[in-house]
């Protein structure tokens, strides 16, 4: 995303979307489980968490969780998004 884009004043519609569905879980989502939520694609769901997260509207954790593959268990990095109080604040606004 071009960096021109991030000086808009407001979130656009994808952007709120992540919002609210990030707004009305009770816990962090992983990445994939956000972009269902929305309803967006995996690309347009990162390109509106990269905005949100640049302006102050979410958070973002990387967590390492032990999966199971078989017989072996590895260790995979996954991102966990949560909504801010000014993104929670945005949300009331509208």
């Amino acid at each position: 995303m071009p960096a021109a884009n991030y000086k808009r004043p407001h979130p656009t519609e994808n952007q709120r979307k992540v919002l609210r569905a990030l707004a009305e879980s009770a816990a962090g989502l992983k990445s994939a489980e956000v972009a269902t939520k929305a309803g967006l694609f995996p690309g347009e769901q990162q390109s509106a968490c990269r905005w949100l997260k640049a302006n102050g509207y979410i958070i973002g954790k990387m967590k390492r969780e032990s999966l199971r593959t078989g017989p072996l268990r590895i260790q995979k990095a996954f991102a966990y998004w949560t909504a801010t109080d000014k993104g929670r604040a945005y949300l009331q606004s509208e």
